[in-house]
């Protein structure tokens, strides 16, 4: 009887005890779950910050429109100044003016190379009436600054010297005279003609036969924008 009475307590002891470590381990295991919502909420939180910071700007608010105030751009060997607020689209325009006439940097400034035909006809001074928009993008770049231009006449080496000397200057004239008319001050431009005698290619090829395409090159006006560089 005492036998029993005694196996029934330690029965219930054991029960007992095996109920305690069970209940330990549950509120172990939900104090651990309970500390991952606060992670989550941490997150959530940082999260709507950055949200909250995204919406604070106003994507449709207008942008306003840009200026530049240029001081030095460079195309190739070509650096310029100014002292203007100039939009893109007048930058883009004089970059291209400078890259279709092979702008070259000198001394004191940039010389860009006008070929015969796009002002001129054969043989002749008088300016062709598509030398208008050449005239006009001649302007935009002397227009950046407030130094002087020099004009310069050349021909090929067919005829005589002294006609193409003649030549040389008359076209010069009238593209200073061009200039003048597109509102460039006449006190700024100096024009001057120098006939065949500064090629930059051959007016013949080595065996003493014409070179159309040598001539066809030296038959052209430079036209310096002092300052351009600088």
């Amino acid at each position: 009887m005492l036998k029993n009475s005694y196996t029934l307590v330690m029965l219930i002891v054991c029960l007992l005890f095996f109920s305690a470590c069970t209940s330990a381990g549950e509120k172990e295991e939900e104090s651990t779950n309970e500390q991952e919502p606060v992670s989550d909420e941490s997150e959530t939180e940082t999260t709507d910050n950055v949200e909250n910071s995204e919406i604070d700007m106003d994507p449709d608010e207008p942008v306003p429109n840009s200026t530049f105030h240029i001081t030095q751009t460079s195309i190739s060997s070509v650096f310029y100044k100014s002292s203007m607020d100039i939009d893109s689209d007048f930058q883009k325009e004089v970059v291209e003016t400078l890259t279709e006439y092979d702008a070259v940097g000198t001394e004191d400034g940039t010389k860009l190379t006008l070929p015969e035909d796009i002002l001129f006809d054969f043989d002749s001074s008088e300016l062709r009436s598509e030398s208008t928009e050449v005239m006009e993008q001649l302007v935009q770049v002397i227009d950046t600054t407030d130094d002087d231009v020099t004009i310069v006449g050349h021909t090929d080496s067919e005829g005589e010297d002294s006609y193409n000397q003649e030549l040389s200057e008359e076209r010069a004239e009238a593209v200073l005279d061009a200039l003048v008319d597109a509102g460039v001050e006449e006190d700024r431009l100096t024009a001057e003609g120098k006939g065949a005698s500064e090629p930059v290619a051959d007016n013949t090829n080595s065996d003493g036969s014409d070179n159309p395409e040598g001539r066809q090159q030296n038959r052209r006006v430079e036209v310096t924008v002092h300052g351009f560089n600088e």
